[in-house]
């Protein structure tokens, strides 16, 4: 007889995972990159997203305390009108859980997006922290709670389940809770001590900070993150007593002219992926125009998309909405050190600045300095796209949307930078100064060999501007005798110019506080050809009148006019008149008609170079 083949089935015993002990949690929060400044954000964020949620504008305390001049307590209090809310549920319904997930976390309007924040702030911060708060529950009960967590003692319980609960939890009378929470008879107050040893100095320098220091620092910063919420009177934040005030909105200060913006409407799927970008923006007119941005072209495509075809498309489902604002503070008076943000792009939901970051390729051009970007949105969805993690810092993503965004940013840039140069032509060619008011330095000198100038030029303004090419001299009509403006004949048979009727001014561009001249020396051609008058500077009638030729057209003129028997006083007296109108000295050394045309070559030369270096005739 056969054995029937039996099959046991062992049923195994399924081991408990249970979850992560709050040592390692705790130790995981201290190695994040973390800062002061990010922590206490976190903590105040709590109260503005409850203030947004509920319609409700509160105030926010923050005080530290010292001994032996260091840093030993913070204490952040608020008058949130319920405290915190359904603080005896139990599990993941109670506030001060880890895990804790309330219907505020799944609204756009509130800033809390993962629940962890305010927590992890706590542990980052302190060793010992404690919480005073008018709680009231979902029933419309209420009690005056006091909860104190040892997160030393915490971190060294046996079980995990166990390491999470607080170390004490009791309740209080109304006068305690006020003895300790003087600002409202609602609210909360979070006291945070033994701190850790990192919360003393300066997240960026590292400096040791004194209380003075540390109110300027805590006051500033908070500032640059809740600025527009201060403004719009969200919340109102004190330091160690002082009112936090909200920095200036530099993009509502720039001019119309120097600035643009335009309003993205972007498509998520079900995935939360952007797939589909349209755009509403400035022309540099200020009109509206359209756009859809193409990804074969890396750009925006206006033609054939009008305000009907952004209109159904924002009909859709799943789309999102921000605004990218651009503007240069270039030739403003906000064209200052302070207000400088060198093309970085700000990020700001809802009111609350994330920082900013330089998005678009870096280049070595001064004047992008003065570019200033911003990316403004409400819905907290669009955080993850955008690259905004959990520490609320910026790491852009590669995604539709962001592509979209640095288009954008790529050709404004452009704009900006060209706007730039455009200001500072047209503030040179604004200004005209007369080269009379102008007094020579006793260091701008040119000393003449037997053959030659030097070329050094002592004080040069430092100008930019393209050379325009000089006119050349043509043949015209002998006359017998010609005079520059210090009135000294020159008794010549000369060959000359046709002169413009009227003066030509040459400008270059200002890069320093110098001003800048179009610098002329008037050359007189007379009518009167009888070469036993002497000829006068001042005309007798207005057709007489000298035309001007600028100093670059009058130096080869010379060189052409001038003959060997030319008398040579009332030619250094020439050269001279032509040297100082351009700021040269001359001092003459064997001075003969053998070195006359080097001489004039040279003093040729030299304003050349000095138009080059100026963009000065």
């Amino acid at each position: 007889m056969s054995a029937a083949a039996t099959t046991t089935a062992t049923k195994l015993h399924k081991p408990r995972i249970g979850c992560q002990h709050f040592k390692s949690v705790r130790k995981q929060i201290h190695a994040e990159n973390n800062t002061t400044i990010s922590a206490l954000c976190d903590i105040i964020d709590n109260v503005v997203g409850i203030a947004n949620v509920n319609g409700e504008s509160y105030t926010c305390n923050l005080t530290t305390k010292y001994a032996d001049g260091l840093l030993y307590s913070i204490r952040i209090e608020d008058n949130v009108s319920h405290g915190f809310k359904d603080i005896r549920k139990e599990g993941m319904d109670n506030p001060l859980n880890m895990g804790h997930i309330r219907i505020g976390h799944e609204d756009d309007r509130e800033s809390s997006e993962f629940g962890t924040g305010m927590k992890k702030a706590m542990i980052y911060l302190s060793n010992h922290a404690e919480i005073y708060t008018h709680s009231f529950n979902d029933q419309n009960g209420e009690e005056y709670v006091k909860i104190g967590f040892d997160f030393p003692e915490m971190s060294d319980r046996a079980t995990p389940e166990e390491s999470y609960e607080a170390s004490r939890f009791e309740t209080i009378d109304a006068d305690t809770f006020r003895t300790e929470h003087p600002l409202s008879e609602y609210g909360s107050i979070l006291v945070l001590s033994s701190l850790r040893s990192q919360v003393c100095f300066h997240d960026a320098t590292g400096e040791l900070l004194t209380k003075e220091k540390h109110t300027q620092y805590l006051a500033e910063e908070i500032s640059k993150k809740y600025s527009s919420l201060i403004q719009r009177n969200i919340i109102t934040i004190h330091v160690n007593g002082e009112v936090v005030a909200p920095q200036i909105d530099l993009y509502a200060l720039i001019p119309d002219d120097q600035k643009t913006s335009a309003t993205l409407y972007v498509q998520l799927n079900e995935r939360n992926e952007p797939v589909d970008v349209y755009a509403r923006m400035l022309t540099k007119t200020r009109l509206t125009t359209y756009g859809h941005y193409d990804t074969a072209k890396g750009k925006f495509v206006k033609e054939g998309v009008h305000e009907h075809d952004v209109a159904s498309f924002c009909k859709k489902q799943g789309i999102k909405e921000l605004v990218i604002e651009s503007g240069s503070v270039k030739r403003t008076p906000y064209d200052k050190d302070e207000y400088l943000h060198f093309n970085h792009t700000e990020f700001v939901r809802d009111g609350r600045s994330f920082g900013s970051i330089l998005l678009t390729p870096k280049r070595n051009a001064g004047d992008q300095n003065h570019i200033y970007n911003r990316i403004r949105y409400d819905s907290k969805v669009l955080n993850a796209i955008l690259g905004i993690d959990s520490k609320k810092t910026i790491a852009p993503k590669h995604n539709l949307l962001m592509a979209a965004i640095l288009s954008f940013l790529l050709d404004t840039r452009t704009r900006w930078v060209k706007l730039a140069n455009d200001l500072a032509i047209k503030r040179n060619v604004s200004k005209e100064v007369d080269s009379s008011e102008r007094e020579l330095s006793d260091t701008e000198s040119v000393s003449s060999s037997s053959s030659s100038f030097s070329s050094e030029v002592s004080v040069i303004p430092r100008m930019r501007s393209k050379i325009p090419v000089p006119i050349n001299p043509v043949d015209a009509p002998s006359y017998e005798k010609a005079v520059l403006p210090n009135s000294t004949p020159i008794p010549t048979s000369i060959k000359s110019i046709d002169t413009p009727s009227s003066t030509t001014n040459y400008t270059g561009k200002e890069d320093t506080d110098y001003k800048e001249d179009t610098v002329e020396v008037p050359l007189v051609i007379p009518n009167n050809t009888d070469s036993s008058v002497p000829i006068v500077s001042q005309p007798d009638s207005d057709h007489n009148e000298p035309s001007h030729v600028p100093i670059n057209d009058q130096l080869p003129l010379i060189s052409t006019i001038l003959e060997p028997q030319h008398d040579m006083d009332n030619l250094k007296a020439c050269l001279t008149q032509i040297a100082h109108n351009i700021h040269l000295n001359i001092t003459f050394h064997d001075f003969n008609i053998h070195t006359l045309h080097p001489m004039i070559e040279d003093l040729y030369q030299i304003s050349q170079k000095l138009h080059t270096m100026t963009g000065v005739y």
